[in-house]
């Protein structure tokens, strides 16, 4: 009468199967493991620019410094490793500007870099620029702001917003009264000459 093999020696389907599944699972533990300690680099000419105006002087100094610092050491870390985004890793390239604790000059200085995209966009889509293009982006803005703080499309809520609204712009600082539409503060204007190919101003 034949017995049961019970033998450790003897394999069973059960046991190859189970054998199998854990070798792959290792394997790709393994793989997984090689995947993460894989050294990571940001793709070489790929940035992300980051635009920050801070209080580095003035009154504000000791909070805008301690700002600065904080966004360096973050960037930094950042660019271990690079930011993904989509298939590409960019590192991050700060561009910090001092406001001396002006918030007019804070406002100036965010609306000069929108003034610098808002170029490079239409250098880019059209081939030349024009400057009086900004006069039109600011209306759009104007306009914009108008209805989101009047919460309406109503026209004469919006007429009612633009004509007290104080609006940095890319072509300057607007501030509107309802005696006053011509909008731009006197800072913003100024008369200019031209000698041998730079502007001088006057007024």
């Amino acid at each position: 009468m034949a017995t049961p093999a019970t033998s450790r020696s003897v394999l069973t389907r059960r046991g190859i199967l189970a054998a199998t599944a854990s070798t792959l699972l290792l394997s790709a533990c393994g793989r997984d493991r090689e995947r993460r300690n894989a050294v990571t680099r940001p793709t070489p000419g790929q940035e992300l620019v980051v635009g920050a105006t801070l209080e580095l002087s003035g009154s504000g100094a000791a909070l805008g410094v301690a700002q600065q610092r904080a966004l360096t050491i973050s960037a930094a870390t950042l660019n271990d490793k690079g930011v993904q985004v989509g298939n590409l890793r960019r590192t991050v390239r700060l561009e910090l500007r001092d406001n001396r604790s002006d918030p007019r000059l804070a406002a100036e200085q965010a609306a000069g870099r929108a003034y610098r995209d808002l170029v490079s966009r239409y250098i880019r889509e059209h081939g030349a620029y024009n400057g009086f293009a900004p006069y039109a982006s600011d209306a759009l803005l104007l306009i914009t702001t108008a209805a989101r703080l009047a919460s309406s499309v109503d026209r004469g809520r919006l007429r009612a917003y633009l004509q007290n609204q104080v609006t940095d712009g890319m072509a300057g600082m607007y501030s509107f009264t309802p005696i006053r539409h011509s909008g731009m503060e006197r800072h913003s204007l100024g008369v200019y000459r031209v000698d041998a190919g730079a502007w001088n101003r006057l007024s």
